[in-house]
């Protein structure tokens, strides 16, 4: 029948994606519901918990690709830039895992996916300070996963499938296609200073310089941590901290020093900027 039984967000369309425990499959689409204009219409793939719209408001589900109408507009294609980066990008850019609780190992290798705070992962937003990676390699199988899920708890369930991880405990291999992860990270940093490395002052006047980075945005509506730039302050990534335990010009509740912040956007006042 030719009617929209809801409203909703494009998720995913991996087939290797697993919804409700199962995977994703071809000519499929991952969404979440937001209106079901149809309380009643029944799901394509129904749960025992789950059979019609009503019930999956709020939540994902599968629904076939050629039923699933996307909404075009500027908006949306910057969402796509961020959420969906090329199959190549995300092949090519590998990364490592290190454990998130403070030991110096390498837990797992994988390839970086987004960094997009918005996105969701195991039916979660990703939020600030975290990356999704796929993970390939279990080099600690035993280590316990950042988030663990009512299926996953460990590294080793993880294989295969994609995962949220503490930014600052994920590093990137170098390589030429670094620069394509700022791109989809950052879509308004189309400045050519993005590529410009730059030196972070302390804020208070000392004349120290507490992190090396490099510069991002300076456009005053760009949200940083979910708060607008503003003006006299410019967006940079943290890359290497010179003074760890200087504190952040506009701390968060999970960042509160420079350590914290590595591999991180960052606000910071614009004369305390210096770019090399």
């Amino acid at each position: 029948m030719d009617e929209i039984v809801a409203e909703g967000r494009w998720c995913f369309n991996d087939p290797n994606e697993l919804i409700n425990h199962t995977p994703l499959g071809s000519n499929a689409m991952k969404v979440r519901v937001d209106i079901p204009n149809k309380p009643e219409a029944f799901l394509w793939r129904p749960t025992p918990n789950m059979s019609c719209m009503e019930q999956a408001q709020g939540k994902t589900i599968a629904w076939p690709a050629d039923k699933v109408v996307l909404q075009i507009s500027q908006q949306s294609e910057n969402e796509d830039n961020l959420s969906m980066p090329s199959s190549k990008n995300m092949n090519s850019i590998k990364c490592k895992l290190f454990n998130w609780s403070g030991k110096e190992e390498i837990v797992a290798e994988g390839r970086w996916f987004s960094n997009d705070p918005k996105m969701i992962v195991n039916d979660i937003p990703l939020g600030p300070n975290a990356m999704i990676v796929w993970v390939d390699i279990p080099t600690c199988p035993e280590a316990f996963l950042w988030r663990p899920t009512p299926n996953m708890t460990y590294i080793e369930d993880a294989i295969g499938t994609k995962v949220a991880w503490s930014a600052n405990k994920v590093v990137l291999e170098n390589s030429p296609n670094i620069e394509e992860v700022e791109n989809i990270s950052s879509p308004s940093s189309v400045n050519n200073n993005s590529k410009k490395k730059c030196n972070l002052l302390d804020f208070s006047g000392s004349g120290k310089i507490v992190a090396e980075g490099h510069w991002s945005s300076s456009d005053l509506g760009d949200l940083v941590h979910f708060v607008p730039l503003g003006p006299n302050a410019t967006k940079v990534w943290v890359d290497i901290p010179r003074v760890p335990t200087a504190y952040l010009w506009r701390p968060t509740s999970e960042l509160h020093c420079i350590e914290d912040a590595i591999g991180t956007t960052i606000a910071w006042p614009s004369d305390k900027v210096v770019m090399l």
